[in-house]
């Protein structure tokens, strides 16, 4: 048992020197191990709290973001090809058009119970929003006929992108 612990302590005693001289060979500086005077690290726990108040904040004003309104403008040149630009193009464009974007177009409210009721008993209110396929959902959509509603929701979808390229082909070779 004790040649055991001898050799222990001797492959402990050639880590620690073997693991100096790589910090020697990496650095060039020799480690500064001071056994007979141990030294505690200066702790000022003001300049702490300060800078992790300033984190803090800089992390919640991440966090916050700025509801920035930008502009997108699509105008034509001379030969008639559409451009869209983020900046402003010159004065002499003709057909400008801007287009405001905004950061909050994809905020979508989460549904209370109220609303679900609401919307089972209500009618479309124009023809324009019953071209578009209904996102009721079932109470489990993992059930066979949560998975055929799925399906069928899939499916209307579907019809609505080929109506919209149908429309948008249409437009295209009217031009």
């Amino acid at each position: 048992m004790f040649k055991l612990s001898l050799k222990i302590i001797i492959i402990i005693i050639l880590l620690f020197g073997f693991s100096n001289y790589a910090n020697y060979l990496i650095t060039g500086n020799s480690p500064e191990i001071s056994i007979n005077k141990p030294v505690l690290p200066d702790i000022n726990f003001s300049e702490i709290r300060e800078s992790l108040s300033n984190k803090l904040e800089s992390d919640k004003k991440a966090i916050e973001p700025e509801i920035k309104e930008t502009y997108l403008y699509k105008w034509r040149d001379e030969k008639g090809v559409i451009h869209y630009t983020s900046e402003k193009p010159s004065e002499k464009t003709q057909s400008l058009e801007s287009i405001k974007l905004s950061t909050q177009t994809n905020v979508v409210p989460a549904i209370s119970e109220k609303d679900k009721t609401d919307r089972t008993t209500k009618q479309p209110e124009s023809p324009q929003q019953s071209s578009f396929p209904s996102t009721d959902l079932p109470a489990n959509i993992y059930s066979p006929e949560g998975i055929k509603h799925l399906f069928d929701q899939a499916k209307d979808i579907q019809n609505l992108m080929n109506e919209q390229f149908s429309q948008q082909e249409n437009a295209i070779n009217q031009n």
